[in-house]
């Protein structure tokens, strides 16, 4: 029987907690770990673990941070900005589609920011997005190289592992992401321009290598 991690980062917003518990008690998730990316006040709920960073670290290296404490055969990346469309309890069901060279999610994504030459790439959401916590290691985790708040690492870490041969799969999961979290310290427009040429880049240097 596999066992689930489930990495949460927070910063701030502590108002969505209720929502995220209520998600997470239909999850059978065997460890929570919050990291907290310097809320003021600090994150606190005796349910989780809780790593407390004192700066906010950006969203790829707190992942990668929440990975590498992972201590489950699956870790799955979960936004704090969810709440559930049933009570129905999910996360047997997204454990029993996952495996080695699978990565796993709620939405699967094809739009047009996501093409590179005219050619749409497919990938998972990076706001619920599992696979094997050895796969992930295997892969390198989250670049952390792309601007934060790290607009298309996503599809920068699912373009990684389809070239290594790995399937993508979308599960139906009683989960809706509100997507209301993104901070206004950023200028997005000048992250998204810049994190789509480096994304773009990796995706034409694999392409001139096959």
């Amino acid at each position: 029987m596999k066992t689930l991690s489930i990495v949460t980062l927070w910063w701030n917003h502590l108002d969505l907690l209720p929502d995220y518990e209520k998600v997470i008690d239909a999850s059978c998730a065997n460890e929570v770990i919050i990291i907290d990316n310097g809320s003021e006040p600090p994150f606190e709920c005796d349910a989780f673990k809780v790593i407390r960073n004192t700066t906010n670290r950006g969203f790829s290296r707190a992942c990668n941070q929440g990975l590498r404490a992972a201590t489950s055969d699956v870790v799955l990346f979960l936004n704090n900005d969810i709440k559930p469309t049933t009570d129905r309890n999910w996360g047997e069901e997204l454990l029993d589609k996952i495996g080695q060279g699978i990565l796993v999610g709620a939405q699967m994504r094809s739009d047009a920011h996501t093409a590179v030459d005219g050619i749409l790439i497919s990938y998972i959401d990076g706001w619920c997005l599992a696979g094997m916590k050895d796969d992930l290691i295997e892969l390198g985790g989250w670049d952390e190289s792309y601007l934060e708040p790290s607009y298309y690492g996503d599809n920068d870490l699912c373009f990684r592992a389809t070239e290594k041969g790995f399937g993508l799969m979308r599960v139906d999961l009683p989960i809706h992401h509100m997507g209301n979290t993104t901070s206004k310290i950023f200028d997005l427009n000048k992250v998204r321009v810049a994190n789509y040429a480096k994304f773009a880049a990796s995706v034409r240097k694999a392409r001139r290598n096959k």
